[in-house]
């Protein structure tokens, strides 16, 4: 019986503008067998308002997504620029 590997999250940070996506798009091309979850698309809404309802759904929406992405090892790479899923890393790997 073949094992899976465990699926890597690579995370791309910094400012806004420096090329985060473009580095993601660029690695999704690459990378066989992976999933980019963008930030956009969890927060694209309309209308669109941040507030505490809507940024709790998302950052359980994100939570959901990542989780179900690392813990069902269908793919190997998870790729996302999103900096609320740097934030909630502990709490996506914890289980919580």
């Amino acid at each position: 019986m073949t094992t899976q590997p465990a699926s890597k999250l690579i995370f791309l940070g910094g400012a806004p503008g420096i090329g985060k996506s473009a580095v993601a798009r660029k690695l999704y091309t690459l990378l066989d067998n992976c999933i980019w979850l963008d930030g956009d698309d969890v927060w694209r809404m309309h209308p669109f308002e941040v507030n505490p309802a809507t940024k709790t759904m998302t950052e359980q929406n994100i939570q959901h997504l990542l989780r179900s992405y690392l813990t069902q090892k269908v793919f190997t790479d998870v790729l996302t620029p999103d900096q609320i899923a740097i934030i909630l890393k502990d709490k996506i790997i914890a289980g919580n």
